[in-house]
């Protein structure tokens, strides 16, 4: 069994939940060193790849809770490693690492399906702090199961011209299609959605999906409403949706 950081084995054998496992991809061993020390004094399990080929094979065989991946790797690029992980699991919250300046690679990451992004150098306590906050989330969604089978008799749903949403069963269909969306996507959709026609600035927006504040929220939010466009807007160039409100936010508009 295993026991949590920190704890004791009389604690550990009280709680059979494993804890949240976190994979961290960088070829700076003094950095995944540093990042798995913090988490560990959380009571968190680490995994460390140094390359994109250990890091997709530690995926598959260890199947994280959470990654931190820094897209500069020795032997791929790391947005590659992005798009692979997003291949596989849409739902996995990648945290993406990036060196200052490297801006367009911060977007590209974030339209790949990154959750979150931090800048080298980053205050650990900060990158911590994110960690939990997406594992909160994560877990918030996916609740241990009751111990007797419970029927729902209704679902809570909403419908925005051709698109509908369940929020208890995370699911958006498009004219009665299923669209895939990563975690995140689907936050700040059901965030729109549920103040549909009230205009919200990204940091409402940010403050609602990751609950805390953000570095960079504008570029944050931009790219996942971008990602949701492509999705969902017959001509994402031209959204009759999902709008934005010049120097202000967006908001949804229920049109068919």
């Amino acid at each position: 069994m295993r026991v949590w950081s920190g704890g004791t084995v009389g604690l550990a054998m009280m709680d059979t939940r494993r804890p949240p496992t976190i994979l961290i991809v960088d070829d700076e061993p003094d950095i995944r060193q540093l990042i798995a020390r913090a988490c560990q004094r959380e009571g968190l399990q680490v995994h460390e790849a140094a390359t994109a080929e250990e890091g997709l094979r530690s995926m598959s065989a260890v199947k994280p809770d959470l990654v931190v991946l820094d897209l500069s790797l020795p032997d791929d690029n790391g947005l590659d490693v992005c798009r692979e992980i997003r291949r596989k699991d849409m739902s996995v919250p990648i945290i993406i690492v990036t060196a200052k300046g490297e801006e367009t690679d911060k977007v590209i990451g974030l339209e790949l399906g990154a959750d979150d992004y931090v800048t080298k150098p980053f205050g650990v306590r900060e990158l911590v702090a994110r960690i939990r906050a997406h594992l909160r989330k994560a877990q918030s969604r996916n609740p241990d199961p009751p111990a007797s089978p419970v029927v729902s008799l209704s679902r809570e749903s909403v419908r925005i011209g051709r698109v509908r949403i369940w929020f208890d069963e995370r699911e958006v269909k498009l004219d009665d299609e299923p669209v895939t969306l990563t975690r995140t996507e689907f936050d700040i959709l059901w965030c729109l959605a549920e103040n549909m026609g009230r205009v919200l600035s990204r940091d409402q927006i940010v403050s609602n999906v990751w609950g805390f504040a953000v570095e960079g929220s504008e570029r944050l939010v931009d790219a996942h409403i971008r990602n949701l466009r492509k999705k969902l807007e017959r001509d994402p160039r031209n959204p009759e949706m999902i709008v934005t409100v010049r120097q202000v936010g967006y908001r949804v508009l229920n049109g068919e």
